[in-house]
């Protein structure tokens, strides 16, 4: 799935936010998540907390990264932290995840070097 970096800090959260709405939706019904994927939620802000890279290799912010299905394999999903329907939720996150490996990502290697016309 193809998300920029909106920000990362040292302890190890990254907010990225998605490229599409529709590439989203299919990795969510791809998850196979208890919550249905729902069409009225415009959101697509991604936290992701705990993440551990390998040093200089970090994400960066303003870059855009290819992250691959296996990626995805290494969080717990929290899907009612960022609840469409709760009376308290954010507006613009969508999905909150722990990372729960100990191996270290090397972001480099998915980082797109293209210039993308939005």
């Amino acid at each position: 799935m193809l998300v920029y970096c909106e920000s990362k800090n040292d302890n190890g959260l990254v907010i990225f936010d998605v490229y599409s709405l529709d590439d989203l939706r299919e990795w969510w019904e791809s998850r196979g998540f208890s919550v249905p994927w729902n069409e009225e939620d415009s959101r697509s802000l991604i936290e992701l907390e705990n993440v551990k890279w390998v040093k200089q290799k970090c994400p960066r912010e303003g870059k855009w990264y290819e992250l691959p299905e296996e990626f995805w394999g290494n969080f717990k999903y929290d899907l009612k932290k960022f609840n469409f329907h709760s009376k308290d939720r954010f507006l613009l996150f969508r999905i909150s995840a722990k990372y729960i490996s100990e191996q270290e990502v090397d972001f480099v290697q998915y980082r797109v070097y293209k210039e993308w016309k939005i």
